[in-house]
C-alpha cells in the first residue's frame, strides 16, 4: 500500500509539471523520442512523411513492374510452346500469367485447348482415364467460353469451342450459332465453312450443306480442298435427290 501510494504521487507530480511547463505539447515531445528511439519507427515531421511516401512509392512501382515483367515472361512463353505445338506445356505456362493477367483472352484460349489435347491423351487410358477426359473437356468448353465472354469476336476460341462440340462432345448442334457468327467475321475461312457443312449433314439440312462446298470452292484455291468440297457435295447431293420424288 505504501508503494502504490509513492508512485500514485510521483504520477500526480509528473502531471503537475507538463501542466506547468506546456501540457500537450511536451507530452508530444516526449513521445516523438520515444518513437525515434525505436528501430524503424516512422518519422514524425511532415517532410519526413513526405519523404517515406516517395521512397515506398517508388519501391511499390518497382514491385509492380517486376511483377507485370514476370506475368509477361509466363505469358510468352505460353505462346512459343504454342507455336511448337507443344500444347501441354502451353497450358501449364498460361495458368501461371492468368494470376498475373485474368481477364487475357488469349490465355483462356491456349488453357482451354492444352485441356483438350490432355483429354485426347486420356481418351486411350481405362475407366479412370474416361472420368478424368469428361472432367477436362467440360474445362476446355468452360475456358473457350470464357475467352469468348471477354471477346466474342475472337475467332480462334470461336473455331475451337466448334471443334470440341462436334468431334469431342458430340453436340454438332451447339457448334452452329458460333461458326455462323464465326464466318460472319471471317467470310473466307473455309476450314470454318467445312465444319458448319458437316454440322448441317447432321441436322440434316442438306441443301445448306450443298450450299457451303459451293461456298468453299468459289474461295479457295488450295487443290486438296477443293477435291475434298467436291467429293462431299456429290454425297451430299445424291442423298438429297435419292430422297425426292422422281420426275
Amino acid at each position: 500500500m505504501r508503494r502504490t501510494g509513492v508512485s500514485f504521487t510521483l504520477l500526480l507530480a509528473a502531471a503537475a509539471l507538463l501542466s506547468s511547463c506546456g501540457g500537450d505539447s511536451d507530452l508530444k515531445k516526449i513521445f516523438d523520442l520515444e518513437e525515434r528511439s525505436t528501430k524503424g519507427a516512422p518519422p514524425s515531421t511532415i517532410e519526413d512523411l513526405k519523404k517515406g511516401i516517395a521512397q515506398y512509392s517508388r519501391e511499390a512501382d518497382r514491385t509492380i513492374e517486376a511483377t507485370e515483367r514476370i506475368g509477361t515472361y509466363w505469358r510468352l512463353l505460353s505462346v512459343r510452346y504454342m507455336e511448337r505445338r507443344m500444347y501441354i506445356e502451353a497450358y501449364e505456362a498460361a495458368k501461371e500469367a492468368l494470376r498475373y493477367f485474368p481477364d487475357n483472352t488469349g490465355l483462356y484460349y491456349t488453357i482451354g485447348l492444352g485441356l483438350s489435347y490432355q483429354a485426347k491423351i486420356d481418351s486411350v487410358g481405362g475407366v479412370a482415364a474416361q472420368a478424368l477426359r469428361a472432367e477436362r473437356l467440360a474445362a476446355a468448353e468452360a475456358s473457350f467460353l470464357r475467352a469468348l465472354e471477354f471477346n466474342p469476336r475472337y475467332g480462334r476460341a470461336l473455331y475451337a469451342l466448334s471443334v470440341l462440340y462436334v468431334f469431342e462432345l458430340d453436340r454438332p448442334e451447339d457448334a452452329g450459332p458460333h461458326l455462323t457468327r464465326l464466318l460472319s467475321i471471317e467470310t473466307q475461312n473455309v476450314d470454318a465453312m467445312f465444319l458448319l457443312a458437316r454440322v448441317r449433314y447432321s441436322e440434316g439440312r442438306l441443301e445448306d450443306a450443298a450450299n457451303l462446298y459451293d461456298s468453299i470452292l468459289a474461295t479457295t484455291k488450295v487443290e486438296e480442298k477443293r477435291k475434298q468440297a467436291e467429293e462431299n457435295k456429290k454425297i451430299v447431293l445424291d442423298l438429297l435427290y435419292e430422297g425426292r420424288p422422281r420426275p
